[in-house]
């Protein structure tokens, strides 16, 4: 929610997709569609006289809104970046957030409930792969996400979850491995995540965890 959701469009797309950005070298096959220069909200575009489109490097923020209106092809993006250079985006946007908003005005809860093994935004869902941990407060993100992290690693799996499926115990790296099949080998971009938040300052990857009676 830091790295993707407290960002503009263009730093989402950035993490998603990577900072590659290119005009095709060659006329647009509609000279009358202006749809990506109208849609531009800082006028980067323009057509030349022979229907080529030139864009102000100085104007444009990278948003892509022309990439997603335009039904040509116009505009060329990374379609397809590594794990580790997404995690390596989101949380330089993350930082940015906390620089832009001070650290020591956000204070950060982690609902540890109903955790699936998709991302929200995939569209499908499966049953939570452990049972409920809690919710965990903290000042330092990078701090909260490792407690989170140990938590569910200590956690017994759901059962008939994909954790269960896996055969994935109390104590198993869980989060290596919820993502592919059996047999397959780990894969560790949660500590890629905090390994480079806590290089770039983020926060601490030490915590002392303290339980509150409800």
């Amino acid at each position: 929610n830091l790295g993707i959701g407290c960002v503009a469009k263009g730093g989402k797309s950035a993490a998603h997709h990577g900072e590659k950005m290119e005009i095709k070298q060659e006329a647009c096959p509609d000279q009358e569609c202006k749809k990506c220069i109208e849609i531009c909200p800082v006028n980067a575009l323009a057509k030349d006289e022979a229907g080529f489109i030139i864009r102000d490097e100085s104007k444009c923020r990278r948003c892509r809104f022309c990439h997603s209106t335009c039904k040509h092809g116009m505009f060329i993006t990374d379609s397809h970046i590594g794990a580790d250079q997404f995690v390596a985006q989101m949380v330089d946007n993350a930082l940015g957030v906390v620089k832009a908003m001070g650290k020591d005005n956000i204070f950060y809860l982690n609902l540890a409930i109903d955790i699936v093994p998709q991302c929200d935004c995939s569209g499908v869902s499966d049953v939570p792969f452990v049972p409920d941990i809690g919710i965990l407060a903290s000042m330092d993100p990078v701090a909260v996400d490792q407690a989170c992290v140990d938590k569910v690693h200590e956690s017994l799996a759901s059962p008939y979850s994909k954790a269960w499926e896996l055969e994935l115990g109390k104590g198993s790296e869980k989060l290596s491995y919820i993502y592919g099949n059996k047999g397959d080998g780990p894969v560790r971009t949660w500590e890629v995540q905090l390994s480079i938040a806590e290089e770039m300052g983020l926060g601490s990857r030490e915590y002392d965890l303290v339980d509150l009676d409800s």
